[in-house]
């Protein structure tokens, strides 16, 4: 992914909620340590995108707000970027297609 793109090339990774009701905490967080590390290994300039608000996940919302949580902090421990974007689409419902979930 990263060959030619020059010397500091930037990784933008948006993460997305398919998992949130499948996986415990501990596995989701460990999947993004692993995927953080192999990127680190590449590149200077890693940028986390949290997670977004999802029309049709009532239920899910503290877990997706606790998740991104964690990752803010986990970001800052690996000298990551996060990319805190809860608020521009928070309410925004229009910006989703018909499934709730996937950015139209």
């Amino acid at each position: 992914i990263l060959e030619g793109e020059g010397e500091q090339p930037a990784v933008v990774v948006h993460i997305g909620t398919n998992d949130i009701d499948k996986k415990r905490d501990e596995v989701l967080q460990g999947e993004f340590r692993e995927v953080g590390d192999k990127l680190k290994s590449m590149t200077s300039k890693v940028i986390i995108s949290e997670l977004l608000p999802v029309p049709r996940a009532n239920q899910s919302r503290n877990r997706i707000l606790q998740m991104n949580r964690w990752l803010e902090k986990w970001c800052k421990g690996k000298g990551f970027n996060f990319l805190g974007r809860w608020n521009q689409f928070w309410g925004r419902w229009d910006q989703y297609k018909q499934d709730g979930l996937h950015l139209g």
